[in-house]
């Protein structure tokens, strides 16, 4: 269904100046329109829960849901936020308050807002979106939103019809009083007309037939058919003037008393069908709590933390295992120090102690003889170096420096022939 185009103006100029993405709104706001045609759109002061006003876009009117096969408009208002789409559509339901009052539930409060899993999940899901894919038009999220509340309230219907007051009490007829019909009309068991945003309420459903009651303000008297078929006559009662007005009455099912001119089975025919409205109530509520996106992850939440169970019991005994090693090699160390103590004690008192290469020797004379070989190489190479430094720094002549350096070499290759020839002999240089 196509928009009017002085629609679509009006729409863009109001929300250009103030909305920060004013074009994806206008696209989602003129989806919607085009999608609900029982949807209007309107600008309004809304006061936020910080008592903060704003005029705000708003559509106004009333979206279709489905209960027990039968279709019903529910009159719903959709304030567009001012950073949409970052912030979520604010919902409410707007009853008339003539014909209709709220029936507070999982996602509707006693005010009339809207509260949904789709609703809190709106920032983490499209608060980041700039554009609209134009291949997705039937995931536009407005039009998912609108769907969405739809279904819930197919699940849970938000209203319940206002019940007519009860007839004036006062009327004496010696030959037969009329029977009012007790039956109790249950809102979700009807559909609701459709409710528009004006001034004139819905018509009120239908009086049963034993009973039609005049308009408030009329002054004629009330006609009881009180005889037979074969015999139709009327007596005339006037209206008694009644002392005030009387107030609603709403019947609870469960508790209120029934007829007792009621036959067995009308009333054995209203339990069963209020058995079986409720077993449906109570089948959707554990499916909404039981549904299988949930149960897979208790599932999986469970072998989680059975898993981690397994791993903080294994660790507890690494745990315990370490503390009984660390006691082993406390012990140790403590045994070691105490020897080694002891002995620096006692070597404090010996002389011999001193000469400190007659104690530090090899396992034989020929590995004795090895060492002494290595470190005086050792030493040969660092008298070079320092020889090499001093005449660089000129502080020897280049014939002096050339007379040790040939010493010192000759005396370095007799050294290393040595070392060679015990280390061939001993068989170190095989490993």
């Amino acid at each position: 269904m196509g928009l009017p185009e002085s629609l679509l103006k009006w729409l863009f100029q109001v929300l250009k100046p103030q909305y920060h993405n004013s074009v994806l709104c206008y696209q989602d706001v003129s989806l919607i329109l085009m999608k609900y045609s029982s949807l209007k759109p309107r600008t309004r002061v809304f006061a936020d829960n910080k008592g903060q006003d704003q005029l705000l876009l708003s559509l106004y009117g009333s979206i279709p849901c489905k209960l027990h096969n039968m279709t019903y408009e529910v009159p719903i208002t959709i304030w567009i936020p001012l950073d949409y789409p970052n912030s979520h559509p604010i919902i409410y339901v707007t009853p008339s308050n003539e014909t209709h009052v709220l029936n507070p539930n999982n996602y509707v409060d006693a005010n009339g807002k809207v509260y949904h899993p789709f609703i809190s999940q709106w920032h983490s899901v499209y608060g980041a979106d700039k554009y609209n894919d134009p291949k997705k038009v039937q995931e536009n999220r407005l039009l998912k939103l609108v769907e969405v509340i739809g279904d819930a309230f197919g699940r849970e219907f938000p209203l319940f019809k206002r019940h007519a007051p009860p007839p004036i009490p006062g009327y004496d007829n010696p030959r037969q009083s009329p029977r009012l019909s007790t039956k109790e009309v249950d809102p979700m068991s009807t559909p609701r007309p459709e409710v528009r945003a004006s001034s004139q309420p819905p018509p009120l459903p239908a009086k049963p037939k034993e009973y039609q009651s005049p308009p408030p303000d009329s002054n004629r008297p009330l006609n009881f058919d009180t005889s037979s078929p074969s015999t139709p006559s009327q007596q005339n009662l006037p209206i008694p003037q009644a002392t005030a007005a009387a107030p609603y009455v709403y019947k609870d099912m469960l508790s209120s008393n029934f007829d007792q001119s009621r036959n067995g089975d009308e009333q054995h025919s209203l339990l069963t069908s209020l058995h079986k409205s409720l077993s449906v109530l109570l089948e959707q509520d554990l499916k909404l709590l039981y549904n299988e996106n949930i149960l897979p992850q208790l599932q999986r939440i469970e072998k989680e933390l059975i898993a981690l169970k397994d791993l903080a019991s294994k660790d507890d005994q690494l745990v315990k295992y370490y503390q009984t090693q660390i006691k082993k090699n406390k012990q140790i160390l403590e045994s070691k120090i105490s020897e080694a103590s002891y002995m620096i004690k006692n070597l404090s008192y010996d002389k011999s102690v001193d000469k400190i290469d007659e104690i530090l020797v090899a396992e034989t004379v020929v590995f004795n003889q090895l060492y002494d070989l290595i470190t005086e190489e050792a030493s040969i190479n660092d008298t070079i170096d320092t020889i090499t430094k001093s005449h660089d720094s000129g502080f020897i002549d280049t014939d002096l420096f050339l007379k040790y350096t040939r010493q010192l070499s000759r005396e370095k290759f007799m050294v290393i022939a040595l070392t060679k020839k015990i280390i061939t002999s001993i068989g170190i240089e095989n490993k």
